[in-house]
């Protein structure tokens, strides 16, 4: 049985001065730093009770970037989407966004200013987030949802607020 690995990977195949030379354990490795286009070789052998095996056959590879998902970059600002669908009946679709970690509140208030519900209270990260609201104990009418960011070490600092409106429609 494997206990563990040593590959290396180099710019050429005679791995003279190689990129990255090192032990692990499992079968996987994260790399980074490497230049898209750039052609690499690389080469494993394994251990296991009777030492050392011989270095795998070469192989090859290049870095090619194909495109990056828009959910996968760190929004640059706060946000604070409208609704979907609006009108609505029971449940609508509120999406948001924040550049840093913030402490959120998205509150739906009614036509009066009453907080009705509360949907997020807490600390999230930076990123893009969305939040199912089932409206289904609600009357028909005009409803308000209100986002609020703020810097959760201090409680103050940065603030974010927004207020959109929307329909439901029973």
């Amino acid at each position: 049985m494997v206990s563990k690995y040593w590959f290396e990977i180099d710019t050429t195949d005679q791995f003279a001065t190689s990129f990255v030379d090192s032990l692990v354990i499992d079968t996987a490795y994260v790399l980074s730093n490497l230049q898209t286009g750039k052609n690499y070789w690389w080469r494993v052998k394994a251990y296991n009770d009777f030492g050392w095996g011989e270095f795998s056959e070469v192989g090859t590879f290049s870095v090619i970037i194909t495109g990056v998902k828009d959910e996968d970059r760190q929004p640059g600002k706060y946000s604070l989407s409208q609704n979907f669908p609006n009108p609505f009946n029971p449940a609508t679709t509120i999406k948001y966004s924040l550049p840093v970690r913030s402490q959120i509140q998205l509150i739906v208030y009614n036509l009066l200013g009453e907080e009705v519900r509360q949907l997020v209270n807490q600390v999230e990260e930076a990123g893009s987030y969305t939040v199912e609201f089932d409206a289904g104990s609600l009357s028909s009418g005009i409803y308000f949802y209100k986002i609020k960011a703020v810097d959760p070490s201090t409680g103050s600092g940065q603030v974010f607020i927004e207020i959109k409106k929307m329909l439901l429609i029973k």
